[in-house]
């Protein structure tokens, strides 16, 4: 097979759900009842950080502190547990982040000089436009160094038509990627990452974190794309909470990036092999042994009696003093 066909063969379709919690998103608790043996969706009463946090720790919100979790605040590293435990939450673990959990597939091969690009991606709660055209130019005037290029967009940005025009207008490929509405999205993910050999990004981001991870060598692009204020007026702590957004947006700079992770900033055919680092980023040496998880994260029936109780209490109060 070659590698389009291959990322085809092993690649899962897209399933589209309605995250209940934070880890549903990108379907981390999909993964987990699938992968364990459950039949039925398990639901979670602990909040587990869904992707890589690369900025210094500053808001609390970070944390989704929004939602009601009775059991377990889940955090990847020490740093995070140290840090809301200092806004008062005292039951909270280290496990690393969810990525970490989602198993090889051992029959796939990784392409030599392979280059799969990844450009910054939209959410449900943020929808920004970046000049296409000059970043593109830029993988042009680069792809005669590499066997395949392939692009990698995420859903959101698919369906409004960012990127995938211009992109299929000069002729490369490209793959379909991650949104935090798809059960299959964190697998979708580790699959894609598998196949490639180097990994470019003109924004900082779990991608770099994943894909160095897996092995790719990856790299940070000197037509470096930003996130503007417009693009994040739907996010619901817009109003709420605008100092958080904008330092949100400030953490995602090319100033912040260049001043913290200047290492990055290479050619596409420049980029790093950086296992050790991506295992440090992702909490690996904190991973439970996945056995543990359905404890952790309250899936156990008599988790389920003393938690449905309380999270249905906490909902009539919630509605009560609206």
């Amino acid at each position: 097979m070659n590698l389009k066909e291959s990322i085809n063969n092993y690649l899962p379709k897209i399933k589209l759900i309605s995250p209940k919690n934070e880890i549903d998103y990108y379907g981390f608790s999909y993964y987990l009842n699938k992968k364990l043996g459950f039949k039925k969706y398990n639901y979670s009463f602990s909040s587990w950080v869904h992707g890589w946090i690369f900025s210094e720790l500053k808001f609390i919100e970070k944390f989704n502190t929004s939602q009601y979790y009775p059991h377990l605040k889940i955090v990847a590293n020490k740093s995070q547990k140290e840090f809301i435990k200092s806004y008062g939450f005292n039951k909270v673990i280290t496990a690393g982040y969810p990525y970490i959990y989602v198993e090889k597939n051992p029959k796939i091969k990784k392409f030599k000089n392979s280059l799969l690009v990844m450009p910054p991606k939209n959410s449900m709660d943020t929808l920004s436009r970046w000049n296409e055209d000059e970043f593109i130019d830029q993988i042009i005037s680069i792809k005669k160094n590499f066997d395949s290029v392939f692009f990698c967009i995420d859903q959101v940005s698919f369906n409004n038509k960012i990127w995938i025009e211009k992109i299929i207008k000069n002729n490369f490929q490209f793959v379909i990627g991650a949104d935090s509405r798809d059960a299959n999205s964190l697998l979708r993910m580790k699959i894609i990452f598998q196949h490639f050999d180097y990994v470019h990004s003109p924004v900082i981001g779990s991608a770099i974190a994943y894909a160095a991870y897996e092995g790719c060598k990856v790299s940070i692009s000197n037509n470096y794309l930003e996130y503007d204020i417009s693009g994040y007026t739907n996010h619901p702590l817009y109003l709420k909470n605008k100092p958080y957004i904008e330092y949100e947006i400030y953490t995602q700079s090319k100033e912040y990036a260049k001043n913290n992770y200047g290492f990055l900033f290479k050619e596409p055919f420049e980029g790093l092999i950086l296992n050790d680092w991506a295992k440090t980023q992702l909490g690996f040496e904190f991973k439970k042994n996945i056995l543990e998880l359905p404890y952790l994260l309250g899936w156990r029936m008599i988790d389920k009696l003393k938690f449905y109780p309380l999270k249905y209490i906490n909902s009539i109060t919630n509605r009560l003093t609206k």
